[in-house]
């Protein structure tokens, strides 16, 4: 009885997957055409594929004409700066609309929060390589065209950013395709006496997948809230839920996982500062409306007395949510939320990055000093980069002179640690990991962290500590975004555009120069106000600015002598994109400039890279260049882009 049961029960799965997949589809004939949009570099010979987005620089990935469909994502960055994976935003629009259907963190759109990178194994995202290898195979239909960006909302220029779309060209689309759309939302914290709404949204279609992020903001236990489907304006929830980490099929908390249609990729535990993310894709269980849909999840669950007692099993919290909604629908979503900018999705908004130094250890006991500067008295979130190898053993934490205890069960720790343990040991060497340390009330002034080596794993080579950097934070210090800004980013009004580069607030100024970016040629009539804005106190404007120009093209040539005089600014993106700006316009005026950047010694790759370029663009003019070109080859980075230039600049015009 037992067995037949199963056998049904196998029979169904099988035939639900083969929905999804029918193998004889193979043999059949295709009626599309395959295309892919990729940063491959034009010239075949170079291994230079990547892009480098400036702070505030938009880059476009894909800019498809329909009727087609989007197939698959795949994105890989280089990148220091903390939290990174939530700081670059994507956005997909659909059939010339200014609206973006897709609006996510990149980190939180392939199912892993809080900008961390870890691995996915699903059949919808799959993100490998120690979270660096990122690909999204949900399908993208389009009918007139298909824009797809990333945004740098960081501070740093990234060392490189690939990626390839892969989408199909396709004869037709039927009439009642829906589209895909996915919204980035967050709450720092959940708000009191109210469901936390992941989604909000009106019209024809059907609600696809989550991804849930929590930080704890107090021990205990969040996951105690129900999930709630308000379907078709229904008063009470149509789908009603028993608990968070059943929504996510887990059961008695989130364990680190990995499933085809629902897992954790993160779950540091119980305590307060403790990070979770978990996903859920409904293909198999779609969940349709005909005209609205509201989700939500109560935000309660366990609260701990001062001596960890249990106070109440289900009641408020405020701890940190944050999400991505998937969903289809018919045409593109109106009246969508625009996500926080930049920082402030991060959980405080306020985080400063202290780099420090990896540590040689002697063996057993070796002790690492590190102190840091408070700058007033506050809670600090505490938050350890520190990098893996072969070479690096295991470590426990003091602050000021007292253990600091561990967040709790956590699944990778199977020893259930009393204590903060770094354990740097891997059997390749792997990018930076961040751990929280602790949340603790701080004073100003200097403050010191031990790390006291107490071991090392079976396999390490050494007891080395590979210390990156302490990022400090005050818990919860997210500052409201100026009005101006969120208006300006998606404004066309040019006077406006232009009246916003001289805002007294540099993120306001750098939202006008960003917009006057998105302009293309139409910004040329604001170049005046862009070469003033070259002179900016605020990096991040310089660099925007030169965007703007480099896209206005040659019809901002008047901006030349100015960009020329970019090119000796202390910042090096800025650098970078005033030397792209004058091969864009074919500057020939500014080849003796570029040969003295040329001949800089210390000149960063990314800046030489860029000057390399420009002198191809201007093309023959730039013959004077040549000496310059040859030197330049000497570098292996360097030789093929040179070798390029100097094809250019010898053809005839």
């Amino acid at each position: 009885m037992e067995l037949s049961r199963g056998v049904a029960i196998l029979f169904i799965a099988c035939q639900l997957v083969a929905q999804q997949f029918d193998p004889l589809d193979l043999t059949r004939p295709k009626s599309f055409e395959a295309r892919r949009s990729s940063s491959t570099n034009p010239d075949l010979k170079s291994n230079d594929d990547s892009k480098r987005p400036i702070p505030g620089e938009t880059i476009v990935l894909a800019d498809l004409q329909g009727p087609g469909a989007v197939t698959h994502i795949w994105i890989t960055s280089s990148n220091t700066e903390y939290s990174w994976p939530r700081l670059f935003r994507l956005r997909v629009f659909y059939d010339g609309s200014a609206t973006a259907s897709v609006d996510a963190p990149v980190g939180d759109f392939f199912a892993s929060g809080h900008g961390l990178e870890r691995d996915v194994n699903s059949q919808m995202v799959r993100v490998s390589s120690s979270g660096r290898s990122r690909n999204s195979y949900w399908p993208m239909p389009f009918r007139k065209s298909c824009r797809i960006t990333v945004t740098n909302e960081g501070t740093r220029r990234p060392n490189s950013f690939y990626y390839q779309v892969d989408w199909k060209k396709l004869p037709s689309l039927p009439a009642d395709t829906l589209y895909f759309h996915a919204l980035y939302r967050q709450a720092n914290p959940a708000q009191a006496g109210s469901l936390y709404d992941l989604l909000e949204v009106r019209g024809r279609g059907h609600y696809i997948g989550t991804v849930f992020s929590v930080i704890q903001t107090q021990p205990g236990w969040f996951g105690e809230g129900d999930e709630s489907f308000f379907i078709d304006g229904a008063a009470e929830p149509t789908l009603h839920g028993t608990g968070t980490e059943d929504y996510f099929g887990d059961a008695y908390a989130l364990h680190v996982s990995q499933g085809l249609y629902a897992g954790t990729t993160i779950a540091d535990g119980t305590g307060t500062g403790a990070r979770m993310t978990a996903y859920r894709w409904h293909v198999l269980d779609p969940i349709p409306f005909q005209r609205s849909l509201r989700f939500g999840f109560e935000h309660a669950g366990f609260v701990l007395n001062s001596d960890g007692s249990v106070k109440a099993s289900f009641d408020e919290r405020p701890d940190f949510f944050s999400s991505v909604a998937f969903w289809y629908q018919l045409g593109v979503a109106a009246g969508l939320p625009v996500p926080p900018y930049g920082a402030r999705r991060l959980p405080h908004g306020n985080a400063v990055q202290i780099a420090a130094e990896p540590f040689r250890a002697q063996g057993v006991g070796s002790v690492r000093e590190f102190p840091f500067d408070i700058p007033r008295d506050d809670r600090y979130e505490l938050l350890l980069q520190f990098s893996r190898g072969p070479a690096f053993g295991q470590y426990e934490v003091e602050l000021d002179g007292q253990m600091l205890s561990a967040m709790g069960a956590r699944d990778d720790e199977p020893t259930k640690a009393a204590h903060v343990r770094i354990d740097g040991y891997s059997a390749e060497p792997l990018p930076s990991r961040e751990q929280v340390l602790t949340w603790a009330q701080l004073s100003r002034g200097v403050h010191k962290l031990v790390f006291r080596c107490v071991g090392k794993a079976a396999a390490a080579e050494r007891f080395d500590l590979g210390l990156e950097g302490l990022v400090l934070a005050r818990v919860g210090g997210v500052s409201a975004e100026p009005a101006e800004a969120v208006k300006l980013r998606s404004s066309r009004a040019l006077m406006e555009l232009q009246s916003g580069l001289t805002n007294s607030d540099a993120e306001v100024r750098a939202a006008a120069a960003w917009s006057l970016g998105q302009m293309g040629t139409g910004a040329a009539d604001a170049s005046a106000d862009l070469v003033r804005a070259l002179s900016d106190s605020d990096a991040i404007v310089r660099g925007l600015s030169a965007v703007a120009l480099r896209e206005a093209g040659p019809a901002a040539g008047s901006a030349i002598p100015a960009l020329i005089a970019g090119l000796k600014d202390d910042d090096s993106s800025v650098r970078m994109i005033c030397a792209e700006a004058l091969g864009r316009m074919r500057a020939a005026a500014a080849v003796p400039a570029l040969i003295a950047v040329s001949q800089k010694p210390d000149e960063h790759l990314h800046v030489l890279r860029n000057v390399v370029a420009a002198f191809g663009e201007i093309g023959p003019p730039a013959a004077s260049a040549i000496p310059a070109l040859e030197t330049l080859k000497s570098n292996p980075r360097l030789r093929y882009p040179a070798t390029a230039a100097q094809e250019k600049i010898s053809k005839r015009p």
